[in-house]
């Protein structure tokens, strides 16, 4: 049976990762290595005071909950498991011979895995930003994905049927590019009188797969993203395996792009996912330098959109900040500003808030959470990242020592130290203004 598995080895619902970047800064003055992260899961989530926490964990050590969810796929018992089916997909497989990432131009800009077992009827979802992760069953951490911060959210899924409706919305709006997939459910498709008569309902499970099945034609990497197709958005409502509500929206690489939406440009943000929720939302993505959009469209019609530019984790105890121009972990939360009887929705997903990603098919994931929104409202800035001075600890206290010489009197001596004096910068203040413009980048975003 396929689990999520959450930082302390036991299985949960769902859990969010923020992994910080490398280029952090600290109050503390540690050395970061960009393999920390924050963590929040459902077990937590009960408690309107709970907050992200820092996890003893590191995704570049090969545990905790990313490394734990994902090995129940590559084990020698997986590979050998004719039932169990899955695939990653990511907008970059590979690193060419210059160096560069690479990947099909005419794919979804997502990534992520989606993973199913028909005999125990159990599923999860995992959403990420972590380009070319994972790119083989090793499922090492790539050392490219430890300098930007990255999200990623993992949901166990009730049952084969939602994975399927998932993987429908996907294919249909995502057009993901899958670079890695099991291999053993599709023989047993291909050729399901190969194996002995003890196995047969197994195969005739198996058999509940057709080769139209939007699981099967991802795992062969076929998706609607291969035609010239019509503009395109949509949205699922599903449940998690214990009962949490989770919409799903995703579009195609059509829609809103004025090439080929008739309906002219759209932001993903202020056009679907603001009027999906029916609520101003904020989004933290990656943030470069690039075109400028007007203060109509950051307003929206009737909806706001606000831009975030930094990240601070002090309020969550967690001694790390950074600007969102390293952080592509494209996360939204319902608007600080909106009424306290609102929604606290958290969104998780693919896009950037970005002109370059019109071009693109992808989605988000949005829940409702008070505690963990509540942890994203505090950290998330429109304020530029206040860089921290860092904290010099001050030298240790020299010891007394007591010389003694050959006169009739002691002599004792003490040689003074000194140390840099520890200083301290008052946290940023979030204003809750709206800011008139937005950078948006003009290539696309990793």
């Amino acid at each position: 049976m396929l689990n999520v598995i959450g930082d302390s080895g036991k299985t949960v619902d769902w859990w969010f990762m923020y992994k910080v970047s490398k280029e952090s800064h600290t109050t503390t003055g540690q050395t970061v290595t960009g393999g920390e992260y924050a963590y929040f899961d459902s077990s937590m989530s009960k408690q309107r005071s709970a907050k992200l926490v820092l996890s003893k964990k590191r995704v570049d050590k090969r545990n905790g909950a990313l490394h734990e969810t994902l090995g129940q796929l590559f084990t020698e018992d997986a590979k050998a498991n004719r039932s169990l089916g899955w695939y990653c997909y990511n907008d970059e497989d590979q690193l060419g011979g210059d160096g560069e990432i690479t990947g099909d131009s005419e794919r979804g800009h997502c990534k992520g895995v989606l993973a199913f077992d028909l005999e125990s009827n159990s599923a999860f979802w995992l959403i990420h930003t972590v380009p070319m992760f994972p790119l083989t069953t090793d499922a090492s951490y790539p050392t490219s994905g430890l300098s930007m911060a990255q999200t990623s959210l993992c949901i166990a899924l009730p049952d084969v049927d939602t994975a399927k409706s998932i993987a429908q919305l996907m294919f249909d709006a995502h057009g993901p590019n899958v670079n890695l997939a099991s291999d053993l459910l599709l023989k047993s498709l291909t050729h399901p009188n190969g194996f002995s008569k003890s196995e047969m309902p197994l195969t005739d499970m198996l058999a509940m797969l057709q080769k139209d099945d939007p699981r099967v034609m991802l795992m062969q990497n076929l998706n609607g993203s291969l035609k010239k197709p019509k503009p395109y958005s949509g949205r699922i409502a599903f449940h998690s395996l214990a009962g949490e509500k989770f919409i799903a929206i995703g579009k195609n690489k059509a829609w809103g792009n004025p090439k080929l939406d008739r309906g002219g440009e759209k932001d993903f943000y202020d056009d679907l996912v603001g009027p999906v929720l029916n609520e101003d939302i904020a989004v933290e993505t990656w943030a470069t330098a690039g075109s400028r959009i007007s203060a109509d469209v950051e307003r929206g019609d009737k909806l706001r959109v606000e831009s975030m530019r930094s990240v601070n984790l002090k309020s969550q105890g967690i001694p790390f900040s950074w600007s969102s121009k390293v952080d592509p972990g494209r996360v939204a939360i319902a608007d600080r500003s909106n009424s306290e009887s609102s929604d606290r929705w958290v969104c998780v997903g693919d896009i950037n808030f970005a002109d370059a990603l019109d071009a693109f098919g992808g989605g988000t994931v949005a829940f409702k959470c008070p505690a963990l929104w509540s942890s994203l409202a505090q950290a998330i800035s429109e304020e530029a990242e206040a860089v921290p001075p860092h904290h010099v600890p001050a030298p240790p206290a020299p010891k007394k020592v007591l010389v003694v010489q050959e006169v009739s009197s002691p002599v004792s001596g003490k040689k003074s130290r000194s140390g840099k004096a520890e200083t301290s910068a008052k946290p940023a203040v979030t204003s809750k203004s709206k800011t008139k413009t937005v950078a948006k980048v003009s290539t696309k975003a990793k």
